[in-house]
């Protein structure tokens, strides 16, 4: 009988993403204070880059098209393996910054490498707390160990999730489950979420089936009928305990999505 692995020895995780959304664009001299703040994680990153902007304007017929010269939009620093693939990505533009990584080992190591890159830039991003989203994103992946035809979805999935189609359990073949609904949280939050699960033929690194299984929380604010946030630290306080709040409803949902065998194979009952 064949089994469901995960990718790596200790978790399943293949990327994960935080991403914080502010509700105005940085102007020219906020942009470059940005570009000088980041540059004190340069050692911890391959390369850093000057993100570029074009722009095109259109005429009536026959006149020739204007192209506006590059704009200067934000900085990215990335993290790179000899091969070329990317293992991680501090991106800060107008109007968001995120980081994420596919080096995963556990939350509280990857969060307090966070911590220090957020909480460097959002007095400049947010000087009064002028956050729209917060959203985290994690992509868990397992492989067939098997003779794909023999592979069930129950092998890995709990037949009763609430977070999983009906007709994925009856499938025999490739198949892909994509659920969302937002959720109110407090009277400042409102919460998307979604969960898209897809069974599909993998090449590369060797061709196998594999269950991948995206999870994406973002808290929202400034919702109409929500009250409104007030705070006096750049938001610094309530952007981590947000972050923090979402890493534990991602890790319960994956737990509702994963049969008992499966939560134990990854140690997520673990404390």
């Amino acid at each position: 009988m064949g089994r469901f692995e995960p990718i790596h020895d200790a978790h399943a995780i293949e990327q994960v993403a935080l991403v914080l959304q502010t509700q105005r664009n940085l102007d020219d001299a906020e942009l470059t204070a940005i570009a000088k703040a980041a540059e004190q994680f340069r050692g911890e990153f391959t390369n850093l880059m000057q993100l570029q902007t074009m722009s095109f304007g259109f005429g009536s017929l026959g006149v020739a098209p204007r192209v506006a010269p590059n704009q200067f939009a934000g900085t990215a620093l990335v993290k790179t393996r000899e091969s070329g693939i990317i293992e991680s990505e501090l991106r800060l533009d107008r109007s968001s910054v995120s980081f994420r990584t596919t080096t995963y080992t556990r939350w509280p190591e990857v969060w307090a490498q966070i911590r220090r890159y957020f909480a460097a830039v959002l007095p400049i991003y947010a000087p009064a707390g002028e956050i729209n989203a917060i959203a985290l994103n994690y992509v868990d992946k397992f492989y067939w160990d098997g003779e794909a035809a023999e592979m069930r979805p129950t092998a890995l999935l709990r037949d009763d999730s609430p977070y999983v189609c009906p007709f994925v359990f009856e499938a025999e073949d490739l198949w892909h489950s994509h659920v969302g609904a937002f959720r109110r949280v407090d009277d400042l939050v409102k919460r998307l979420i979604n969960i898209n699960l897809d069974c599909l033929d993998e090449e590369q690194p060797a061709k196998r089936r594999i269950v991948s299984i995206t999870t994406v929380l973002t808290d929202t604010l400034g919702n109409a009928g929500y009250g409104v946030l007030e705070v006096d630290d750049a938001g610094v306080k309530f952007f981590c305990d947000r972050a923090e709040q979402l890493h534990i409803e991602s890790k319960a949902i994956v737990g509702e999505i994963l049969n008992e065998q499966a939560c134990q194979r990854i140690g997520l009952r673990e404390k």
